[in-house]
């Protein structure tokens, strides 16, 4: 998981780490641990930005396996659309692409 290996580039103690993402040093443990019952994406993500990292969402069409009809990607166009409607009106953003980093996440989530 990505948050594990920013914890552990950046040296830091689990009292450390729960400082740096403002959540207990037991919950530190848990995602130590993947254990991410309790943990939203939107938090997760959080927890990226604050180490430092940018977040990219892309929505592709999942490749045909042999023998499956395809399904003409209808469903990906909408979930894309909707999920870019939405960014675009919380965030002002533009784009297919979902590019956030800490600022733009806080006004998103």
């Amino acid at each position: 998981m990505a948050i594990n290996r920013l914890l552990q580039a950046r040296h830091l103690a689990q009292a450390a780490a729960a400082a740096a993402l403002a959540i207990n040093q037991p919950k530190v443990s848990a995602l130590k641990h993947y254990k991410l019952r309790g943990f939203s994406v939107e938090r997760l993500m959080t927890f990226l930005t604050a180490l430092g990292s940018d977040i990219e969402i892309r929505i592709n069409p999942r490749r045909q396996r042999r023998g499956q009809a395809d399904c003409g990607g209808g469903d990906i166009d909408m979930i894309g659309s909707f999920l870019t409607a939405r960014y675009q009106r919380e965030s002002g953003a533009t784009g297919a692409v979902l590019q956030t980093n800490s600022s733009q996440l806080n006004n998103f989530t």
